[in-house]
């Protein structure tokens, strides 16, 4: 019992805003309608009531959307507004002026020395030279291709999270602007629903007043 209890109030949960649009509409209604002698100024003054509610909701919906893209309420745009107001003299103004001077950064690259046989060397020591310039190189090769790969995987590791990073804040920017642009939706049509009802009941007051007599 009690767990079918919790169902049915978390169901009537999800219509709250249909619920708080039947309150607002069947409060002054009510106050007009059903209290003895039914007169033409409170139905107009109960639509009156409702299209001040339904105003409201754009009020709310505007301040909500500024405050989302982290826009000064309009509190704080009257309040600069009015401290913005230009003073009768002008205060003296100073300015100062520093100069810096970066400094210089030269970077020099290694020169790699290959051996030479002299002159007079023999074909033993040619060959040794020889030898000995091939083995340089291919060390120096292999260091050299050992630092390639090694930037080539960290370029493709930098480039890894710079795209997983564009991906998160463009679903980041998706859900924003889904949450901007439908989170007001329900309040909006609640809004429309109010002066919907407030514009009929203030526009027909003396036709309905005379209904109900």
């Amino acid at each position: 019992m009690l767990n079918w209890s919790k169902r049915i109030f978390s169901w009537l949960w999800d219509a709250k805003y249909l619920w708080l649009a039947l309150i607002i509409i069947l409060g002054p209604s009510s106050y007009a309608l059903f209290v003895p002698e039914i007169t033409e100024s409170r139905i107009r003054l109960a639509g009156l009531f409702l299209q001040l509610c339904g105003v409201l909701t754009v009020l709310f919906g505007i301040l909500d959307l500024r405050k989302r893209f982290d826009h000064p309420s309009l509190l704080a745009m009257c309040k600069h507004w009015l401290m913005s107001f230009p003073p009768y003299h002008l205060p003296k103004r100073t300015a100062n002026l520093n100069v810096e001077l970066g400094g210089y950064v030269l970077t020099a690259g290694g020169v790699t020395m290959t051996h030479r046989a002299g002159p007079n060397a023999t074909l033993e020591d040619r060959v040794r030279v020889l030898e000995s310039n091939v083995d340089r190189l291919e060390h120096l090769s292999t260091e050299l291709q050992l630092q390639v790969n090694q930037e080539n995987r960290e370029r493709g590791q930098e480039l890894l999270s710079e795209r997983q990073s564009r991906v998160r804040e463009l679903e980041g920017v998706r859900s924003f602007l889904e949450t901007t642009q439908t989170s007001g939706v329900y309040l909006s049509l609640i809004g429309l629903v109010w002066v919907f009802v407030g514009l009929i009941m203030s526009t027909a007051s003396i036709e309905i007043a005379q209904l109900f007599k």
